[in-house]
């Protein structure tokens, strides 16, 4: 199967990775479960039975329930009312963090082994002797190839060694098509994903549209064993097109690609990749004004996400539930379905899962956080902007995403001198980058700050958010 193809790339050999990985996460479910119990204990000790502490801390009785159960793990803010409302005096918190320190571990433990896995892939697609990549390059010269097809009198009869010349081979003849070349392709598919965070929608589409190609031919005639395995390879790249689509307004054609993505998937039998789909479709709608069917579109999607290998994918639309329902303006809806992105992130393994999951870092789970209590104009965006802002490091390229969510939040409350310098520190930080996402922030808090003109902090932010675009 493709995830048992993408679990070997990750932890390289070995079952030995494997016995660590399942270790650890054994570690996390009992440090959930002593959580748990340690805030039962504390309830207990002051008398309180689980009805009686919800209207204390604004939680419900079953949030509180799954919590002490080890359900669900929550958000610091629950931690933090549950600590004061115990007279824990920090006890409950220090838990909670130490908790999400050793999730953080874990996490950097599997992104340390999949950034080695890279390099080595990185290095196979190098000419041994000069050192440089053998073919056109995406990004800077030591970054992902680009496939040059090699003229028809190259072919020998002989399969060759390089990835990229194999894979020219295996366009002549998909009927030969083998186990590393199409590891290959599936890695190369996630480097796509990857550069989407660092490279502008116009340029990436180019290499995209190429590897859709290439993996459409393919598909005329590969052994059966493969078919599966380049139908979701497809799928996923035709979901990214669909993507940078519609970040680029071309939304007839993010249409079209969204519709082949989710037929491949379909075809594939593959409901992750429905649900990534689908969650790109929200954005869309929700960009529309249609809110209610963005929320339709995103519940529709978990039910496709629910087994235990999809924790960054559920993560990822539990949150962007919670964004939809604060627009909404449901409160407790949008805290419980936040509540569900936490605990499904302490499952996660982003960089393990699929093409799209490693996205979702803590810094940018928080930023949706974020947007749901400023959405929500609620009475902890502050605690929660802090925990979250504290928490990067100064070299962070997500700190300008960050920044600039803190920085609509604080307009959207009427703080319009800190929301403007918080807005000019994104920009100090995103330099001359313009990638997707910095890009819709920018246009973003534009939107946001249009008809305020008259305020003398945002109108020249403006100026420098339209100087950024141009």
């Amino acid at each position: 199967m493709r995830g048992e193809v993408k679990v070997d790339m990750a932890f390289g050999s070995a079952g030995k990775d494997h016995e660590v990985g399942m270790i650890k996460s054994q570690m996390i479910a009992e440090a959930r479960r002593a959580l748990g119990r340690q805030l039962a204990a504390y309830r207990e000790a002051a008398g309180l039975i689980q009805e009686q502490l919800a209207p204390l801390i604004h939680y419900g009785r079953s949030t509180i329930a799954n919590a002490e159960t080890g359900y669900s793990i929550c958000s610091r803010v629950f931690w933090e009312r549950c600590d004061a409302a115990l007279n824990a005096h920090g006890v409950l918190l220090r838990s909670y963090d130490e908790f999400k320190a050793l999730t953080r571990g874990q996490r950097a433990e599997a992104a340390g082994r999949v950034k080695d896995d890279r390099l080595a892939k990185l290095r196979q697609l190098r000419d041994p002797s000069s050192g440089t990549p053998t073919v056109g390059a995406v990004g800077e010269p030591s970054d992902v190839p680009h496939q040059r097809m090699p003229e028809p009198s190259s072919f020998a009869d002989s399969r060759p060694d390089e990835p990229w010349s194999r894979l020219a081979y295996f366009m002549q003849h998909p009927e030969q098509l083998d186990e590393p070349t199409v590891e290959h392709l599936e890695w190369y598919t996630c480097e796509m994903f990857r550069r989407e965070e660092h490279l502008p929608s116009g340029d990436l589409t180019k290499h995209l549209q190429a590897h859709i190609m290439r993996l459409d031919h393919l598909l005329a005639g590969p052994p059966v064993r493969f078919q599966r395995r380049l139908l979701m390879a497809a799928g996923e790249a035709l979901a990214l097109a669909g993507w940078l689509a519609w970040d680029l307004k071309d939304f007839a054609e993010a249409d079209r690609l969204l519709g082949a993505a989710s037929d491949a998937a379909h075809q594939a039998g593959d409901g992750p990749l429905l649900a990534c789909v689908l969650a790109y479709r929200s954005y869309a709608v929700e960009a529309d004004g249609d809110i209610g069917n963005a929320r339709e579109l995103l519940v529709a999607a978990q039910r496709y996400a629910r087994s235990p290998e999809s924790a960054t994918t559920r993560a990822w639309l539990a949150a962007r539930e919670a964004e939809i329902n604060a627009t909404l303006t449901d409160e407790m809806p949008a805290l419980r379905a936040l509540d569900r992105a936490m605990t499904a992130y302490d499952y996660a393994r982003p960089h393990n899962e699929r093409s799209w999951t490693a996205f979702l870092t803590p810094t940018r789970l928080g930023s949706m956080s974020i947007t749901t209590h400023a959405r929500l104009d609620h009475a902890d965006l502050d605690t929660v902007t802090d925990s979250v802002i504290a928490s990067l490091e100064a070299t962070d390229f997500k700190k300008v995403i960050v920044l600039a969510d803190v920085s609509a939040a604080a307009i959207q409350r009427g703080r319009y001198d800190q929301g403007a310098a918080l807005g000019h520190e994104a920009l100090d930080h995103a330099g001359a980058r313009k990638t997707r996402l910095i890009t819709q922030r920018v246009h973003g808090l534009r939107q946001l700050i249009r008809d305020k003109s008259d305020v003398p902090a945002l109108a020249e932010l403006d100026d420098r958010l339209l100087t950024h675009v141009g």
